[in-house]
Formats: structure tokens, sequence, C-alpha cells
């Protein structure tokens, strides 16, 4: 079984305030289940899977639900990166 080993602390990310409208998925923050926090591109392995630097856990990517909240809310950030 995998546990948490205690890196990911350096790795946790700020999560978008609500009022933004952001997902935190389409900001590139990830959820690690097993060591139950978000983190930034930096605290994840890409291999042919995402993976947690600190379980080798695969780690979610895309919210399990709302599916279209998070295309919305991808093609907000689309938008803001566009505009600069």
């Amino acid at each position: 079984m995998q546990e948490c080993k205690g890196i990911c602390d350096k790795y946790k990310a700020d999560i978008p305030p609500q009022s933004t409208g952001l997902s935190k998925f389409a900001v590139g923050i990830y959820k690690c289940q097993v060591c139950k926090c978000d983190l930034t591109v930096n605290g994840v392995k890409f291999t042919k899977r995402f993976l947690c630097r600190c379980c080798s856990s695969p780690i979610r990517t895309k919210p399990r639900n709302n599916k279209k909240n998070y295309r919305e809310s991808l093609n907000r950030v689309m938008e803001i990166l566009r505009d600069g």
C-alpha cells in the first residue's frame, strides 16, 4: 500500500478562490488522493501517467464530475492568457 512520505509539503499549491470561477485543474493544480493534497506541476512525475513525487500514486488531472464546468473554466484560462 502506498503512503505519504511528507515530500509533498514542498509542492503544495494555492487553490484559486471560488470568486474567480476557475477550476484548479484548469490552472495546472493536480490532486493526489493518497497524500490528500493539491500539487503544483513540480510535485508531479511525468511518465506514461501522472504520478505523485511523494507516494508515486496516480494523481487526478481532471475533475471526477462537472466536466462541463471544467471545459468552461479551461476556456476562460485560455482567454486570459490570450488577452495577456
